[in-house]
């Protein structure tokens, strides 16, 4: 009876054996001389395509092109470790001008495209499949963001192979697994230069780099007059007189707008001011425009490189758009602070009241129009200033 059962149980493990190599088609292995990577060796019937073979980890499948991903690193220590406007204006847009230099390098190479330009990524295409050239790119590429004004910052760059009929979402985020990893390896600061003098204190502004810039920073005040000079480090000055320069060519480059009349302030101080409203004088308005989730949303609507790359042609083209017509706006009307430096006559007499009472535009006056003159909103109070909460309503009992 034992030598019975024994006998089943070697039938049934032989049945599900050969059960499984007919499920399964025989995988062939190459010998280490052959140089071939191991591959599936599909069995198929007559007239029939073979089955697509599945990717494996040594890369069986053919490289069709190469993904490239450059990616500012350290944003906290690299570019607000100021509270200096024109610091952290400076360290921003070296970010956003570190993608287009890298985007205008790719561009020499034949059969190569810009997939996405973010404000600190650079996500580019380049078609060969030859890792030699692309090993050669990114050492141009690397080389180009840790020279100038660039050293200061930190950056990555990889490159990563798009095999046949990969998604583009497996290999960006093999590529972003990478760049994790090096940043893991990398110091959050940038190391300042050696230097072999004991009396430098530290940064005026930063704090924590020594101050080894060879000039220092004197700014003026609204009054004409000069402020104290700041000992600052390299890194603060550079990112400084970078940021104070781009800022009269942002709206030029963005926009295409050209205007030799329109002034920069030196100071936040010199716009804020607006006695004919007492309640925003000394304030200014900040547009701060943010996405809320808009890189899960980016990716789940975007499938393809394809896709992304019509998804941020889409995007930055609006954003111009949006800027255009709000400078344009800004320009025209006669309460903005370029037409009143400029000289420009409002078209109203209640510069005294702000009111609509005086001014014989009446609500159609978009000067005299402010936020105490609306009417109030139910539950809410009927003057708001800036930077203070409008109070919930209070439910009423059921009865009053």
């Amino acid at each position: 009876m034992a030598k019975k059962n024994k006998r089943r149980g070697k039938q049934k493990k032989q049945q599900r054996r050969q059960a499984a190599e007919a499920m399964s088609p025989p995988v062939s292995s190459s010998s280490p001389q052959s140089g071939q990577p191991n591959r599936r060796n599909v069995q198929t019937a007559p007239g029939q395509q073979p089955a697509r073979t599945t990717e494996t980890t040594d890369g069986s499948r053919p490289i069709k092109d190469y993904y490239i991903r450059l990616e500012g690193l350290n944003i906290d220590s690299g570019v607000l470790d100021t509270n200096q406007i024109s610091v952290v204006r400076g360290a921003g847009l070296l970010l956003r001008q570190a993608a287009k230099d890298a985007a205008q390098t790719i561009a020499n190479q034949p059969g190569s495209s810009v997939i996405s330009t973010g404000a600190s990524i650079g996500e580019f295409r380049v078609g060969t499949n030859d890792a030699t050239q692309v090993a050669g790119l990114i050492s141009d590429i690397q080389q180009q963001v840790s020279s100038g004004d660039y050293a200061h910052l930190d950056f990555a760059v990889v490159a990563e192979p798009i095999y046949q009929e990969q998604p583009a979402s497996v290999v960006r985020e093999r590529a972003l697994a990478r760049i994790r990893f090096e940043q893991m390896r990398m110091p959050t600061l940038v190391p300042p230069p050696p230097n072999r003098h004991p009396g430098i204190g530290a940064c005026g502004w930063e704090g924590r780099r020594p101050a080894d810039a060879l000039e220092p920073i004197q700014r003026r005040k609204p009054d004409g007059t000069l402020e104290e000079p700041i000992q600052v480090s390299q890194s603060v000055y550079d990112r400084y007189r970078y940021g104070r320069k781009q800022k009269h060519l942002f709206y030029l480059e963005e926009t295409g707008i050209q205007d030799d009349e329109g002034k920069y302030t030196n100071d936040l101080a010199e716009i804020a001011e607006l006695e004919s409203i007492r309640n925003l004088n000394g304030k200014i308005a900040v547009i701060y425009a943010d996405g809320n989730r808009f890189s899960a949303i980016r990716d789940q609507a975007c499938q393809g490189f394809g896709d992304l790359k019509r998804f941020d042609e889409q995007v930055q083209g609006d954003r111009r758009r949006f800027l255009f017509e709000l400078l344009e706006r800004i320009a025209q009307d006669p309460a903005s602070i370029r037409n009143r430096v400029n000289g420009a006559s409002r078209p109203c007499s209640g510069a005294a009241t702000s009111s609509f009472s005086s001014c014989p535009l009446g609500a159609a006056c978009r000067y005299c129009s402010t936020s105490s003159q609306l009417p109030p909103r139910r539950g809410f109070r009927a003057r708001t200033s800036i930077g203070t909460r409008a109070r919930k309503p209070r439910p009423q009992r059921p009865g009053r």
